[in-house]
């Protein structure tokens, strides 16, 4: 079995639409080796940049939140309280299993949408700082 994670922003680079062009590529890649593919979906993590869709995760209240992570830092995080954050992610959800659901290439989607690199928690961080989101 294959495994990957991605950022909610690799699969869904702008807002509505997914990225068929990746998954399908990968899902033919693992039919080919004789495997199937299981893979994560993660909002936040300390040791990358993961990307959220354009003006999507930080839309509402025009905010952001800054966390540091074992003294590295800041990292910005989705803000889960945000109700558009919320809508959108689960909009987000609804489209990834319309179009995966049941396909016999996938073992499983893992959807980690809570803590750093989607395991639930935040573990060795400090206390996260809003900041107001600069506009264009």
């Amino acid at each position: 079995m294959r495994y990957d994670r991605w950022g909610w922003g690799d699969l869904e680079p702008q807002p509505g639409q997914l990225n068929t062009e990746l998954l399908d590529k990968v899902l033919k890649e693992t039919h080919d080796a004789g495997q199937t593919l299981a893979f994560r979906v993660m909002c936040c993590a300390s040791s990358q940049s993961i990307p959220l869709p354009s003006e999507m995760a930080y839309a509402s209240r025009g905010k952001e939140l800054l966390v540091d992570h074992h003294g590295h830092g800041p990292y910005v995080v989705p803000d889960m309280d945000n109700p558009v954050f919320i809508q959108r992610h689960l909009d987000f959800i609804k489209r990834l299993a319309a179009r995966y659901d049941g396909h016999r290439d996938i073992a499983h989607i893992d959807l980690g949408s809570i803590g750093w690199w989607g395991e639930w928690h935040m573990s060795a961080s400090t206390k996260g700082r809003c900041r107001r989101r600069r506009t264009a």
